[in-house]
C-alpha cells in the first residue's frame, strides 16, 4: 500500500528539496562558479573599454529663432517646451550630420565599418543630448572605445553648436540690413523729391528768405527732423512739434505778407476805435471798412498758399526724419553683425570621465558571480534530474508501497538499533527469525552489525535472494537518501508485493 502521508505542502517540499539538492551539490556549484567567474574576469580584463566624454552648454532662449515659430505653427500655436525644442534642434541632422560624416570617415580604413553606420543608430547609440533637471544646462556626451575620437567629436560638436547658435541671428541681421539698405535708397529719393517740391513751391510763391530760397540740408532743418523723430516716437507721425513750424514760418513763409497782415491789423484797430466815436454811415468808417474788405480779399489766396506750404513742409520733415531713422538703424545693425552673441554658451571644455563606462569591473564581477551561481545551481538540478536518484523522504513515502515507520540516524547507533528491534516480537515459536532487506547491497549498515550480532534472530537479507521469503517471518526495509533510483524502488515494490504479509514497513536512514 502506498503511503500518501506528507508533512507540509507540495510547494514547501519542493523548495526544501531544491535547497537540499543545491546543498548536496555545493562542490559542483562552487566549481562552476569559480570557472565561470574566472573566465569572465579574464575576458573583461582584456576587452577594450568604452569611454565617455562630455561638455555643458547653457541655452538662452532666442525669441528670433525661426524654428520656434515653425513648431508653433505645426502645433496650432500651442505653447511648447522651449528646452525640449532646443534639445531636438541640437540633436537634428542639420547640426550633427557633419559630425557623423567625420566619424564615418574616421572609421573608413577599418574594412568598411563605416558602411554599416547610419545617422539614426549613431545618435541613439553613441551620442546623448539632454538637459539637467529643471535647468537650462544642456549636457552633450559621446561614448566610444577611442579616447582621441571622443575629444575630436566633442570639439567638432561644440564648434557646430556655436555656428548653429549664431546662424539664425546672423541670417536675421543680414535680412534686416538688406531691407534697411533698400529702404534707405527708397527714402533718399523720396526725401530728395520732397525737398525739391517744397523748395520749388517756396520759390514760386516767394515764401523763403528774402531771395526766395530755403536752406536745404541746413543744420536747422536736421535739428527739426531730429525733433520730429522724437515726437514721432512719442506721439505718432502726425504729432509734429508745432513750435518748430511756427518759428520757421514766422521767419520765412510770413515774410512776404507781413506788411499786408500788419496793415490789416492797423485798419481793423482804427475801425474799432472810430466806430465808438462816429456814426456808422460816416465817410471815414465806410472808407476803413472798404480797405479792410479789400485786404481780406487780397489775403485769401496767400492763406491757401500757406496751407499748402505747411503740407509740403510736413512731408519734407517726415521724409527727412524717416531717412535719418533708417540710417541710424542701419548703423546699429552693422554693429550687431560685428558683435553677434551666442544664444548657446559653452560653459565647460570637452572632457573624458576618469573611469570607463564599460566594463564596470566591480559591477560585472558581481553580475558574473550571480550568473555563475545561477548556472551552477541549474547544473546541479539538471544533474539530479538525470541521475534519477531519490533524495527526499517525502518522495520515498509516495513511492514505497508499505508503511513508513520512522527515521533512524547513523550517528545514533543504540537509538537506531532499539527502534529496529522494537518492531519485532521475539518468542521461541518463531523459528525463521527476522530479516532486514538491503537491495543490491546499496545500503551501508555496518554501523549496526555489532549490535545486530547480539540478536541472532535478525538477519540482513541482500536483494535479490531466492530464499529471503523462506528464511524470515517478518521483514523490515531500510532506505537511504540518494542510494536508489526510481527503477530501484519499482523493483523493491515488487518484492514487497509478493511478501506483503511479512513486511512490517520501512525506516529512513539519515546521516553519513
Amino acid at each position: 500500500m502506498i503511503n500518501k502521508n506528507k508533512n507540509g505542502s507540495n510547494d514547501e517540499i519542493d523548495l526544501v528539496e531544491i535547497f537540499a539538492t543545491l546543498l548536496r551539490e555545493k562542490y559542483l556549484i562552487i566549481f562552476i562558479t569559480f570557472i565561470c567567474t574566472l573566465f569572465s574576469t579574464i575576458y573583461f580584463s582584456k576587452v577594450t573599454p568604452i569611454w565617455k566624454g562630455s561638455f555643458n552648454v547653457v541655452v538662452r532662449k532666442n525669441s528670433n529663432n525661426p524654428d520656434n515659430d515653425a513648431i508653433s505653427l505645426l502645433t496650432g500655436g500651442a505653447q511648447t517646451n522651449d528646452n525640449e525644442t532646443q534639445r531636438l534642434i541640437l540633436g537634428s541632422p542639420s547640426v550633427l550630420m557633419p559630425v557623423f560624416e567625420y566619424v564615418r570617415n574616421y572609421y573608413l580604413p577599418e574594412n568598411g565599418k563605416n558602411q554599416t553606420m547610419n545617422f539614426k543608430s549613431w545618435v541613439e547609440n553613441s551620442i546623448n543630448i539632454d538637459f539637467k533637471e529643471r535647468s537650462n544646462v544642456l549636457v552633450v556626451s559621446y561614448k566610444s572605445r577611442d579616447k582621441q575620437l571622443i575629444l575630436d567629436v566633442l570639439d567638432l560638436v561644440s564648434d557646430k553648436y556655436k555656428d548653429y547658435s549664431k546662424r539664425d541671428t546672423i541670417k536675421n541681421l543680414i535680412f534686416e540690413r538688406t531691407y534697411l539698405e533698400a529702404q534707405k535708397e527708397i527714402m533718399s529719393k523720396k526725401s530728395l523729391n520732397s525737398k525739391k517740391e517744397f523748395n520749388n513751391f517756396t520759390i514760386d510763391n516767394r515764401l523763403g528768405n528774402i531771395d526766395g530760397f530755403i536752406r536745404l540740408g541746413s543744420t536747422d532743418n536736421f535739428a527739426i527732423a531730429n525733433n520730429y523723430t522724437l515726437n514721432k516716437n512719442k506721439m505718432g507721425l502726425d504729432n509734429i512739434n508745432k513750435s518748430n513750424f511756427k518759428s520757421d514760418k514766422d521767419n520765412s513763409a510770413g515774410q512776404r505778407f507781413s506788411n499786408q497782415f500788419n496793415l490789416l491789423e492797423e485798419y481793423e484797430a482804427q475801425y474799432v476805435d472810430l466806430s465808438s466815436k462816429l456814426k456808422p454811415n460816416s465817410k471815414k468808417l465806410i472808407e476803413l471798412k472798404q480797405k479792410i474788405d479789400n485786404l481780406n480779399s487780397a489775403l485769401k489766396r496767400p492763406n491757401e498758399i500757406l496751407i499748402k506750404y505747411d503740407e509740403l513742409y510736413r512731408n519734407y520733415i517726415r521724409d527727412e526724419s524717416l531717412l535719418v531713422e533708417i540710417e541710424k538703424n542701419l548703423e546699429l545693425v552693422k554693429l550687431e553683425q560685428i558683435k553677434v552673441l551666442n544664444p548657446w554658451e559653452i560653459i565647460s571644455t570637452p572632457y573624458i570621465d576618469v573611469d570607463p563606462i564599460y566594463p564596470k569591473k566591480l559591477n560585472l564581477f558581481i553580475l558574473s558571480l550571480i550568473g555563475s551561481l545561477t548556472i551552477g545551481s541549474i547544473a546541479a538540478l539538471i544533474k539530479q534530474k538525470f541521475s534519477r536518484k531519490i533524495y527526499s523522504r517525502f518522495q520515498l513515502e509516495e513511492l514505497v508501497e508499505c508503511n513508513y515507520i520512522d527515521t533512524i540516524f547513523r550517528k545514533e547507533k543504540e537509538l537506531s538499533f532499539n527502534q529496529i528491534i522494537n518492531q519485532f516480537s521475539f518468542n521461541k515459536s518463531n523459528t525463521n527469525g527476522y530479516g532486514i532487506m538491503n537491495y543490491n547491497k546499496k545500503l551501508d549498515i555496518t554501523f549496526l552489525e555489532e549490535l545486530l550480532a547480539k540478536k541472532k534472530e535478525i538477519k540482513i537479507i541482500n536483494f535479490p535472494h531466492k530464499d529471503f521469503l523462506d528464511n524470515s517471518s517478518k521483514l523490515l526495509i531500510i532506505l537511504e537518501s540518494g542510494k536508489y533510483t526510481f527503477e530501484d524502488i519499482e523493483i523493491v515494490n515488487k518484492y514487497i508485493s509478493i511478501s506483503s504479509d511479512k513486511t512490517i514497513g520501512w525506516f529512513f536512514l539519515k546521516g553519513k
